[in-house]
């Protein structure tokens, strides 16, 4: 069954996910003194905010990546500011997927670079390799597209004399 682009996106940031979920977890356990961090700072953002508190959890790819953008100052021993940026530019792509926008083949190809890049940055070899055969599958398969179409586009032309054009005499 072949994966649409919403597919890989979603399956990228299945990976994505557990690929951040030691790192994210080790960080943010010092900067709140505790294992429950996730509990911790939602209620705090609760207060910050003035509404109730938001249920975060340890797994979710948006609060990974908030965590990474918004605590970044934590995060300088793990990550550079480049590859913060690359947790930046995942969190509006999970937005746009969350919100159900459609992926072009050119958006899903940045996406999944990206979170290849991510993935081999916190030291997830396995996970980004899977997110890299994602990537290569789906240029074989814009590449098999743009091939079938030019190849509908290109007639055959007969060089053989009296055959096609007519002369210009006529």
């Amino acid at each position: 069954m072949a994966l649409n682009n919403r597919d890989r996106v979603s399956r990228a940031f299945d990976l994505l996910s557990e690929g951040l979920q030691d790192v994210v977890d080790e960080v943010m356990t010092k900067v709140y003194g505790s294992a429950d961090w996730p509990a911790r700072w939602a209620s705090e953002d609760a207060r910050r905010r003035g509404r109730a508190p938001q249920i975060f959890t340890k797994q979710d790819v948006q609060v990974q990546l908030r965590a990474i953008t918004e605590r970044g100052y934590e995060f300088r021993d793990v990550l550079s500011r480049a590859q913060q940026g690359f947790a930046s530019e995942l969190r509006e792509t999970r937005n746009q997927w969350a919100h159900n926008a459609p992926f072009g083949s050119d958006d899903t190809a940045r996406a999944l670079d990206t979170i290849e890049r991510l993935l081999q940055a916190v030291g997830s070899a396995d996970s980004a390799a899977d997110v890299r055969k994602m990537r290569a599958d789906l240029q074989r398969t814009v590449y098999e597209d743009q091939t079938r179409q030019q190849t509908k586009k290109t007639r055959r032309v007969s060089l053989k004399p009296g055959g096609g054009l007519k002369p210009w005499r006529e």
